[in-house]
């Protein structure tokens, strides 16, 4: 499975693509457009849906002693407060600042843990198998698919949950790139591709739409702004203006989301 190439997965690479920032733009951006600022991630801030959450817990069964593998840890919201009854965790992400804060998230919470950086699948053959694997909000920043899907499959021996938005995490700021720069955002890819691909695969995922809980303590506006700048290649005076044009419920990432799990075998 992990060398395989589908149609399906031409597809999403081609819709992918033609989320690529313009060079012109890129080259004048203050800063880099694709930095996550740990801040944004906080467990804290973040939280996934109740069905990833229920498809996690129904993998690790009703016992302790499961290990879960989450791959785009960022700082541990999705994965952590599933310890108990995971009684490991390893956390994998691009981002050694997210692994950092990871770290100090699970020391808090004396949560067993290990950390591996680098991207996945590169990092895959050092990692053993675990009982549940989870990838929340990563996939759209895939090329790769098949081989990405693949490896999760085969690290799990219990099941595999994905949380994805139904849109591409970037849509709710298409609006803001016409506005500020004059380009048309794609439409593509969209939850159903990835669905289209794990078919592909000969897997039969499980899709239950969902939405992400409420945080227990909301990312501020500022920050929210911020970020939304950064994405949009632009410099701090434009703040008030992102500002008055982002939705006033405006989350990231966004809030309705699509649940997918499955079986490895």
């Amino acid at each position: 499975m992990t060398d395989l190439t589908t149609h399906a997965g031409d597809r999403w690479r081609t819709a992918l693509a033609r989320w690529a920032i313009p060079q012109h733009i890129l080259d004048e951006a203050p800063e880099n457009p694709f930095e996550i600022p740990p801040a944004l991630f906080l467990p804290p801030h973040q939280t996934c849906s109740p069905a990833a959450r229920r498809q996690a817990l129904a993998g690790l069964g009703n016992g302790l002693g499961g290990s879960l593998l989450d791959i785009g840890c960022g700082c541990g919201a999705a994965s952590l407060p599933l310890a108990p009854p995971a009684a490991t965790i390893t956390g994998v992400d691009v981002s050694a600042a997210m692994l950092d804060e990871f770290d100090q998230q699970a020391v808090h919470a004396g949560v067993p843990h290990r950390m591996l950086h680098g991207r996945w699948p590169e990092v895959a053959s050092a990692v053993d198998q675990h009982t549940v694997v989870t990838a929340h909000h990563i996939i759209y920043n895939i090329s790769a698919i098949e081989q990405f899907i693949g490896h999760l499959t085969e690290h799990a021996r219990a099941r595999v949950v994905m949380e994805v938005t139904r849109t591409h995490p970037q849509s709710p700021l298409n609006e803001l790139w016409r506005h500020f720069h004059g380009i048309e955002r794609p439409a593509e890819p969209t939850a159903e591709d990835i669905i289209d691909v794990l078919h592909a695969l000969h897997l039969d995922p499980s899709v239950e739409n969902d939405r992400r809980g409420d945080s227990r303590e909301p990312v501020s506006r500022e920050l929210l702004v911020r970020f939304a700048r950064r994405r949009l290649c632009l410099t701090a005076d434009h703040d008030a203006e992102i500002d008055r044009l982002l939705p006033k419920d405006h989350a990231v990432p966004p809030r309705d989301v699509v649940c997918l799990s499955w079986s490895p075998t």
